[in-house]
């Protein structure tokens, strides 16, 4: 099983075509998916885009196209 330990900030919509062969997932949902999201177990974010985590670092250039910021880990 992957291991999701790289997050980033979403300034939009994430597309997995943005990410190329990268895997993700929400580890903060967007508030307008969190109705479908609510028996998944993954908390609301603040950020209108929610907050991803990649199986992967994510080079400059991938980061720039998918409009993201990479963020600390907690």
């Amino acid at each position: 099983m992957a291991e999701f330990k790289f997050r980033y900030m979403c300034s939009r919509p994430v597309k997995s075509d943005d990410l190329g062969d990268a895997r993700w997932r929400y580890v903060e949902a967007p508030p307008r998916l969190a109705e479908n999201m609510a028996g998944s177990g993954c908390p609301i974010s603040q950020n209108e885009h929610g907050v991803i985590a990649t199986d992967r670092f994510l080079l400059q250039a991938v980061i720039e196209k998918a409009g993201l910021t990479p963020v600390k880990q907690p």
